[in-house]
């Protein structure tokens, strides 16, 4: 929140100067200052990624598709814009919250008790904080690796034609593209 003062002067009939000030409260909330607002705009934009990945990895390449090279950079941009809000702002944000909403710090204590005698161990909820951005990092990682394993192993629709039952056979390369014959110039 944010307060503001502002100061009015006036003359009266008179002549004197009275001087008023008048305080004003702005209660707007700053997504970008804000660690819950921040917490809330990257989990959404690293879950909309996740699944938009997920969607296009499932899609099958048309036949004739050309894959270009300002195809492939749009694509290579906008991985590494979700990379960023997934690996660096999202765990960035929950820390950020933890630590400023939620207090988490190493003097409070979620499991035991330093002068408690009946456990062996204490853990702290800043521990706790840095076991929930682990998970975070994992569910994106296996997240990534599934995105770009289902990517890898996309396959071409197979048109199929009516009455094209001695169709010639195409040799391909152990790369999978078509075999060119050799002419000599």
């Amino acid at each position: 929140m944010q307060c503001r003062s502002f100061e009015f002067t006036t003359r009266d009939n008179s002549g004197a100067i009275e001087v008023q000030t008048s305080t004003s409260v702005i209660a707007a909330i700053d997504p970008l200052s804000d660690p819950a607002w921040r917490l809330a705009w990257s989990t959404v934009l690293t879950v909309v990624g996740i699944a938009a990945g997920l969607i296009f990895a499932r899609t099958r390449i048309k036949p004739d598709h050309q894959s270009t090279w300002t195809r492939a950079m749009i694509g290579a941009v906008v991985v590494f814009g979700w990379m960023l809000v997934a690996y660096a702002i999202w765990p960035d944000a929950f820390i950020q919250f933890a630590d400023a909403n939620l207090l988490w710090t190493r003097d409070q204590f979620f499991w035991g008790n330093a002068t408690d005698g009946g456990f062996p161990f204490a853990v702290t909820k800043q521990a706790v904080r840095d076991v929930v951005v682990v998970i975070m990092y994992t569910i994106v990682g296996v997240a990534n690796c599934a995105c770009f394993i289902m990517w890898q192993k996309r396959k071409p629709v197979e048109v199929v034609e009516p009455g094209d039952d001695e169709a010639p056979v195409v040799k391909t390369s152990r790369f999978g593209r078509p075999v060119r014959k050799a002419t000599a110039s």
